[in-house]
């Protein structure tokens, strides 16, 4: 990766990861999404 953003000019990337998963049962997934965020 370069050390400069290339649209915004700022100094280095911001940088995460994530996970892709398919979803089936919607509902349930947003239950366990908000237990998760739930501090």
């Amino acid at each position: 990766l370069g050390l400069l953003d290339p649209h915004s000019r700022q100094p280095a990337f911001k940088q995460c990861s994530v996970r892709i998963e398919r979803v089936e049962q919607q509902e349930a997934a947003a239950v366990v999404n908000r237990a998760a965020r739930t501090f």
